[in-house]
């Protein structure tokens, strides 16, 4: 049976940030990952975004609460007039001891991508459980509102877990580059 979804949704991944440039993981909200910031380019991909958007008839807009997503958010919500509002189930995979390490590392523990569905490093997350926690947000989301357009920006992993929930797609078929933003 095939899901059905009362609103219309634009997801868009934060632009380039601190620790794409270093190769580190980023997955916790802590003051040794987070805040990674936008950089300059960040800030231009968010900026093209919310160019991009504005004419979408995008009426509210939803963010993790790490400061990359929220400086993003911020960009395109000041470009369309919206406030934004943040939602912990948005955050990154929580990457658990591989928080901090360099990708180098993070890929040698996941030798294969689809280990990153059940395979989890200490105290972290798998891809199934952050689909889990999006299909949270969105069934709270479609509970609340009807027929309306709302752009989420988040991460990587929760874009894909959120794409995958309201296509039915695999996760690993879906990818996100930094300020990449499309419509479901």
């Amino acid at each position: 049976m095939t899901r059905r979804f009362r609103n219309t949704y634009f997801l868009l991944r934060h632009g380039q940030a601190d620790h794409i440039i270093t190769g580190t993981v980023a997955s916790k909200n802590t003051e040794a990952t987070n805040p990674p910031h936008l950089t300059k380019v960040g800030i231009s991909q968010a900026r093209k975004a919310a160019e991009e958007l504005a004419g979408k008839g995008i009426s509210m807009i939803y963010s993790s609460p790490y400061a990359r997503t929220m400086e993003t958010a911020e960009i395109v919500a000041e470009r369309l007039g919206l406030k934004v509002v943040q939602d912990d189930r948005l955050v990154e995979i929580d990457a658990g001891f591989l928080d901090g390490k360099s990708i180098e590392e993070y890929r040698e523990f996941f030798r294969k991508p689809e280990e990153e569905l059940t395979k989890k490093a200490g105290g972290g997350e798998d891809l199934y459980d952050v689909r889990d926690r999006v299909n949270g947000f969105l069934d709270d989301v479609e509970k609340k509102y009807d027929n309306e357009s709302i752009l989420v920006v988040g991460h990587a992993a929760s874009l894909m877990a959120l794409e995958s929930v309201y296509t039915g797609k695999g996760i690993l078929e879906i990818s996100y580059r930094a300020g990449e933003w499309r419509k479901l």
